[in-house]
């Protein structure tokens, strides 16, 4: 899970270098990110494949993968490309990590 969620960050982050697609190297880079995110997030499903713990269920996994990546996707625009977040926007990454606690 761990490693779908870094791919999706990763892959999140060259969206926005992408401009539009327009540039090809963060465009590539873009794409493999998001197809190795959700091949490991199919794995972390996978019951087969994690006997002991029998899969992650979908929403817990999903809610997990889309939750940490927006909160790190927030934080990384705020570092990386000096966007800044107003109040209400940090309550929300407060209340998502919140909702992310609750919910596993």
């Amino acid at each position: 899970m761990a490693a779908a969620i870094a791919f999706e960050l990763m892959g999140t982050i060259h969206a926005k270098a992408s401009g539009g697609l327009t540039v090809l190297r963060p465009t590539c880079i873009m794409l493999c990110s998001y197809l190795i995110s959700v091949t490991f997030l199919s794995f972390a499903l996978d019951k087969s494949a994690q006997k002991e713990h029998g899969g992650i269920d979908l929403g817990i996994a999903y809610a997990t993968w889309s939750g940490l990546g927006t909160i790190v996707a927030a934080m990384a625009g705020v570092y990386l490309y000096g966007e800044t977040l107003i109040t209400t926007q940090w309550l929300g990454i407060l209340l998502t990590m919140t909702g992310l606690v609750i919910i596993n």
